[in-house]
């Protein structure tokens, strides 16, 4: 992508692409594939930052413990426990390309508060302009239920609108976003653009993994977060790092070419990757204005049907939460 503008890049790793199912290992040939990615994304001249869930399936590994525990203590004190050694997997491999890393830990009350919420924006806007990379994730450690995000999609989505990022790349164990579930229906395709998130129909059912929290449900309602702010959001596979650029320059020639073919030239493009892209709102909500919609803490809790059939994407105006 040499000689195109400077873009802010969140990429989104889920515990499935960080942390191996049944070993609870560190998947160290995605971790590096993700790092020579970012990197070179930097060296492309864009801003990068990593959000980065796999604490408490690193956690488990190291402390010898075969299933996720539902005691919330003993999830924070693995979360505590393996963010130590993901954040030294992290700076290892980096450290490899001399590429410089910071871990920010973020807890909804940090999002709540508009001081903190503005010294967030304003810590990771300096290291960014230092050339590193943060890698965010939520303080398991700290944060109790009734606050939490949910996962760590609806944190990027929050992480991509409050530094103004250009892309959210949600990476999963998947190509993107189907017609139905492929695992079932074998005439299921990937959707590659959604104009509106409103009137999706599409297959939902991925529940996540056993050690995250995060299913393809909860995609959707980062990206329809991120979208609003004017991110364009993308659900790709994380196997396969390096097509990030790939996707990034296929989204850029299409704005291209829609000028071109305006002026009568064609160009033969390849295929791009398999992806799903979200594009973003055509009046997005920034800085304060998208804190005050989405930052303030709500009450209640959830619909029990919340977001578990396509159906419940169809009225952009039902509420998320319940209650006083």
């Amino acid at each position: 992508m040499a000689g195109s503008k400077s873009l802010k890049v969140v990429i989104k790793l889920g515990t499935s692409s960080i942390v191996d199912e049944k070993s609870h290992e560190p998947i160290l040939s995605n971790l590096t594939l993700i790092v020579e990615a970012a990197v070179k994304l930097r060296k492309d001249g864009h801003d990068v930052i990593i959000v980065s869930s796999g604490a408490v399936g690193v956690g488990m590994r190291r402390m010898d413990v075969a299933e996720r525990p539902k005691h919330l203590p003993s999830i924070q004190a693995l979360a505590a426990v393996g963010q130590c050694q993901l954040m030294s997997t992290w700076d290892s491999l980096f450290s490899h390309l001399r590429q410089p890393i910071a871990q920010i830990l973020i807890t909804r009350n940090d999002i709540v508060d508009r001081t903190q919420y503005v010294n967030a924006q304003n810590t990771l806007a300096q290291l960014l302009s230092m050339g590193v990379i943060p890698i965010v994730n939520e303080n398991d450690t700290l944060t109790v239920s009734e606050i939490k995000f949910g996962d760590n999609d609806t944190l990027s989505a929050i992480t991509a609108a409050m530094i103004e990022a250009d892309y959210l790349f949600l990476m999963t164990d998947v190509d993107g976003l189907y017609t139905a579930n492929p695992r079932t229906n074998p005439d299921a395709r990937v959707i590659d653009i959604v104009q509106d998130i409103s009137s999706l129909e599409a297959d939902v059912s991925s529940a996540g993994s056993s050690l995250g929290t995060g299913g393809m449900g909860s995609k959707i309602v980062a990206a329809r977060l991120a979208t609003s702010a004017g991110v364009t959001t993308v659900i790709t596979r994380s196997s396969r790092p390096g097509t990030i650029e790939e996707i990034i320059e296929h989204h850029s020639s299409n704005d291209a070419t829609s000028s071109d073919s305006a002026l009568g030239v064609e160009e033969t493009k390849p295929d791009p990757p398999l992806h799903t892209c979200f594009l973003p709102s055509d009046s997005p909500v920034h800085s304060r204005s998208f804190w005050l919609l989405h930052g303030l803490k709500p009450h209640g809790s959830r619909e029990p049907g919340f977001l578990r059939n396509a159906e419940s994407m169809h009225d952009t105006n039902e509420p998320i939460f319940t209650g006083s």
